[in-house]
């Protein structure tokens, strides 16, 4: 223990700072708060079920909430496994709005 916090005092001070400031623990509750910051944000897929966990685009967030859309896709494929056009289509069309805007 005390080789490493040789090794660590021999940094530059911003990198002891920076490692200083982390915490193991830290990352069981962003863990837990990313979960539910997805599960309000996205529903589970359409096709699959599967709940998003690993992926974000904060764009999303946005053409979610303007266009009131209540339909995800965790894949292309999965996208192109759903049969509800009306769906597929109404989210297309909102994405094209939404940049046609920007």
């Amino acid at each position: 223990m005390d080789q490493m916090k040789e090794r660590i005092q021999s940094l530059p001070r911003e990198i002891q700072i920076l490692i200083g400031e982390y915490n193991a623990e830290h990352r069981m509750h962003t863990k837990r708060l990313k979960q539910e910051f997805f599960s309000m944000i996205y529903c589970v897929c359409r096709s699959c079920h599967t709940p998003f966990d690993k992926e974000f685009c904060p764009i999303d967030y946005f053409i979610i909430r303007k266009y009131a859309l209540t339909c995800h896709w965790c894949s292309v494929d999965c996208f192109h496994l759903d049969t509800d056009k009306a769906e597929k289509i109404k989210c297309l069309s909102a994405v094209k709005d939404y940049f046609a805007e920007k």
